[in-house]
């Protein structure tokens, strides 16, 4: 995790995925900040779909705005206009991460940053 002084950037997962089961990411503490958003690196042979998950008490988790698609060999940044949600609701970001079909090559990282 990066921190400076307002500055937060945080690597919540970083992983090959060669199955379809849902994986979770790690959590990201981002009370105080008021903007948020998720960066995502797809270098799967697969599309990726990313749900975002936020918590109040970091114990229950529920899933905000709806899940995104992220194509094969693509960056994509969810931010507040895809989940509205990410502006103040939560302190306690996380993400589920889904491939499409079985992979066999690649990786998803998923980044927090936040000012």
């Amino acid at each position: 995790m990066q921190t400076r002084g307002s500055y937060y950037n945080r690597t919540i997962y970083s992983a090959a995925i060669t199955d379809t089961n849902a994986k979770t990411s790690d959590v990201a503490e981002i009370s105080g900040y008021s903007k948020k958003s998720i960066i995502v690196k797809n270098s799967l042979d697969q599309n990726a779909a990313i749900q975002v998950q936020g918590s109040a008490d970091n114990i229950t988790f529920v899933n905000v705005g709806t899940a995104t698609t992220v194509n094969t060999d693509t960056n994509a940044l969810i931010g507040e206009k895809e989940v509205a949600e990410l502006v103040n609701y939560f302190p306690f970001i996380r993400a589920t991460i889904t491939a499409a079909g079985i992979a066999t090559e690649g990786t998803v990282i998923i980044q927090i940053v936040a000012v």
